[in-house]
């Protein structure tokens, strides 16, 4: 996830491996601010690279190869494509 130097400086803005469990950029909860930390982490990365925006009562179960999972809900998922940070199909929760 990302981290500010200064909170009032988006520029200053770096990624951190947080917990360094599974190699996923994401935010927890944020849907009110429209995922606002998730955005600017993913503007920190290279296109194609995406994120994922976990909603209150959801969860992202991560794999070993990488492929992602939501449980409980969808999770928001974003990309960034020649520059900018678009929102792509939310992922389901397997039934």
């Amino acid at each position: 996830m990302g981290r500010w130097s200064d909170p009032d400086d988006d520029s200053s803005t770096v990624l951190f491996p947080c917990l360094n469990y599974a190699s996923v950029i994401c935010d927890t909860h944020s849907e009110e601010d429209n995922w606002k930390e998730l955005k600017e982490a993913l503007k920190l990365v290279e296109d194609g690279e995406k994120g994922y925006g976990i909603v209150s009562g959801a969860a992202l179960k991560v794999y070993a190869d990488s492929h992602v999972e939501a449980m409980g809900g969808p999770v928001h998922q974003f990309v960034r494509r020649k520059g900018k940070i678009i929102r792509a199909t939310d992922i389901s929760p397997v039934i």
